[in-house]
């Protein structure tokens, strides 16, 4: 059995960030994306960043819910969509190089973001990084 032993990161060497996006195309009802396909897009901008020798970004994605309401011509309307939460770490370590520049870094994300959401065929995409709010639309 593997016996572990206990690291801390210190708190000044990691940065976290997370992108939120649905499966539906558009607003519409079409063709809902799985994980699968989000996963196959991540891979493939990964496979082509290790080529030209750029950094990557691992992260986490998991199948989410957006859940929303709102009265269009005097009826309420629910909606519950599919989505994606996709959770990263930027840890010092691995990124000494831009680790300090958060510009470069939110281009990254950016970059991540912009290419999953237009895969999906999504109107607007959510990004948090350095307790920021942006929405792509």
């Amino acid at each position: 059995m593997k016996k572990y032993t206990l690291n801390k990161v210190d708190i000044n060497n990691i940065k976290y960030f997370s992108i939120e996006i649905g499966l539906l195309p558009g607003y519409t009802k079409g063709t809902e994306h799985t994980l699968t396909d989000v996963i196959d897009i991540y891979k493939n901008w990964l496979k082509y960043r290790l080529e030209n020798s750029l950094i990557t970004i691992p992260i986490k994605i998991t199948l989410a819910n957006f859940v929303y309401g709102f009265n269009s011509n005097k009826k309420n309307i629910i909606i519950n969509e599919n989505a994606v939460s996709i959770n990263g770490e930027i840890i010092r370590e691995y990124c000494p190089n831009i680790f300090n520049d958060n510009n470069k870094l939110f281009e990254i994300i950016v970059e991540i973001a912009t290419i999953i959401g237009q895969k999906l065929e999504q109107e607007r995409v959510h990004i948090i990084f350095n307790n920021q709010k942006y929405i792509l639309k």
